[in-house]
C-alpha cells in the first residue's frame, strides 16, 4: 500500500480506508496499554502524544476545510484545555460548540455552507491552503495596521479612524482572500458594546 500510495497509484483516501491501518493502530494501542502498565512516564507519554494527535487532528481540519472534524478535535479538545486551566477558552469553546450543535436545525443553509468548506478561506489554490478566519484576519487586515500610514502608528483606535482607515483601504484585501461580501468587513473591527 505505501509503495501504491507513493507511486500515486491510489489515492490518500483510498488508502486510509485500508484495513491494514486498522490493524496497525490495535497494534499500538495493545503496546501502549503494555507500557502504561509499566511506567507512569509512558502514562505521561501517552497522554502528551494524544494531545498532540488532537491537535494535528484540529490543524488538519481547518487546513483542508473539514467541517466534521473540526467540531469533533474542538470538542475532545475541552477537557484538556478545563485541566490545564484555560477556562475563557473553555467557556468561548463550550458556547462555540453549543451553538453550532443547533445550527444544522436553526440555519440549515449556513450549515450546508460550513459543511462543504466555507468555515474557512483559501489563500491559494493548493492543497492544505486553507486557514481559519481569525489567522486571516491577522496576516491581511492587521499586517496593515501595523505598517507605516497604519492605525498602529502612534495613534488611537477611535471609531472616526477606524472608519477613515477602513474606508481608505483599497478595494479590499480581505475581499481577494475571503471572496465575501463586503458586508463582513465593517464587522471585523467593531468594538463590543
Amino acid at each position: 500500500m505505501f509503495h501504491k500510495l507513493t507511486g500515486k497509484k491510489v489515492s490518500a483516501e483510498e488508502a486510509s480506508t485500508v484495513d491494514v491501518l486498522s490493524e496497525i493502530q490495535e497494534c499500538v494501542r495493545r503496546k501502549e496499554d503494555v507500557l502504561a502498565e509499566r511506567s507512569r512516564t509512558a502514562v505521561l507519554w501517552i497522554q502528551y502524544l494524544e494531545m498532540v494527535d488532537i491537535l494535528r487532528s484540529f490543524i488538519k481540519a481547518e487546513r483542508t476545510a473539514n467541517w466534521e472534524l473540526h467540531f469533533e478535535a474542538l470538542t475532545i479538545m475541552l477537557p484538556y484545555l478545563a485541566a490545564s486551566g484555560h477556562n475563557l477558552y473553555v467557556k468561548c469553546a463550550r458556547l462555540y460548540l453549543q451553538s453550532m450543535t443547533d445550527l444544522q436545525t436553526k440555519h440549515p443553509d449556513v450549515y450546508r455552507n460550513f459543511a462543504s468548506g466555507l468555515h474557512v478561506a483559501r489563500g491559494s489554490d493548493r492543497f492544505w491552503a486553507e486557514l481559519s478566519i481569525d489567522l486571516i484576519i491577522e496576516q491581511v487586515l492587521r499586517r496593515s495596521l501595523k505598517t507605516s500610514g497604519g492605525l498602529a502608528r502612534g495613534r488611537g483606535l477611535t471609531e472616526q479612524q477606524r472608519l477613515i482607515w477602513l474606508l481608505s483601504m483599497p478595494a479590499c484585501n480581505l475581499r481577494n482572500y475571503l471572496d465575501t461580501s463586503s458586508s463582513l468587513i465593517p464587522h471585523l473591527f467593531s468594538t463590543p458594546h
